[in-house]
């Protein structure tokens, strides 16, 4: 994992879920809050900003990861605010601590569950975490990018090896059709109120570097040291069979991807 790496090559993803936020403000009530927990923080620049931008009465935020180079990261650049904390777990475990159960105003989670692969275990840990009457708002990447490359290098004889994991560690309903209905039945077996859950589509764009970094940054795959560099180039390389390399008018290459976010915006009931 590469924190910095991470932070340099999401700027695109910054704003496109800044617009978001804004968009869901007046009905999310962002200023309701006190105790709120971000699933997936990664480095945690996401979760400090959340704090300072929108989360203004919130007095207590917790940002878990499964990564404990995020989570030291986090700590160490964000971790000084005392309203703010950072904790390594994996949202997908069976043993909940206690201390997370029945606790937070609002779970929110930005682009990381659609790499996980039991949704259901995500959605009941994320339930339980709740309070009575607290909120869900999570995005979910759907036809997401680098799953739709990895697939194909997973097939790729020199990279076949490094990445066996791939089936099990990948959210088994992006391979489905309908995954907006799928989802909400979920959510409802599981017990929230869905008030809403909807498909959107959003573009972003990167530079030849910047995409190669954000590659970088986010695969968990094995793969030994000496062919990294050679594994994230291969990248480039399911894109162009994709017809989603473009030439600038400097000469640069430009990649442009079009994906869908699914965006739940759920609920716990006050009587559970």
């Amino acid at each position: 994992m590469y924190p910095k790496l991470y932070i340099e090559s999401t700027k695109v993803v910054r704003v496109e879920l800044s617009n978001i936020l804004q968009k869901y403000s007046k009905e999310l009530k962002l200023e309701k809050y006190v105790k709120v927990i971000d699933v997936g923080c990664g480095p945690g620049n996401i979760t400090n900003d959340l704090l300072h931008t929108y989360l203004h009465n919130t007095k207590s935020l917790i940002g878990i990861d499964n990564s404990a180079e995020m989570i030291r990261y986090a700590q160490e650049h964000y971790g000084k605010n005392p309203n703010l904390k950072f904790q390594i777990l994996d949202i997908t475990t069976s043993h909940l601590p206690q201390a997370l159960r029945n606790e937070f105003d609002l779970v929110t989670s930005f682009y990381c569950i659609h790499v996980e692969s039991d949704i259901k275990k995500i959605f009941e840990n994320m339930y339980a975490m709740l309070k009575p009457g607290g909120d869900l708002f999570v995005f979910i990447a759907d036809n997401c990018f680098p799953i739709n490359i990895w697939k194909n290098l997973a097939q790729n004889s020199k990279w076949k090896q490094y990445m066996n994991n791939f089936q099990e560690t990948t959210f088994s309903l992006q391979r489905s059709t309908n995954f907006v209905q799928l989802d909400t039945n979920l959510l409802k077996e599981i017990g929230f109120n869905v008030n809403s859950c909807t498909k959107q589509e959003y573009q972003q764009s990167y530079d030849r570097k910047t995409f190669l970094d954000l590659m970088k940054s986010v695969h968990e795959f094995d793969i030994p040291k000496h062919l990294e560099n050679d594994f994230i180039l291969d990248h480039l390389d399911v894109l162009k069979s994709f017809n989603l390399i473009n030439i600038d008018k400097d000469g640069q290459e430009q990649i442009t991807i079009l994906h869908d976010l699914i965006i739940v915006y759920a609920n716990k009931s006050l009587e559970t």
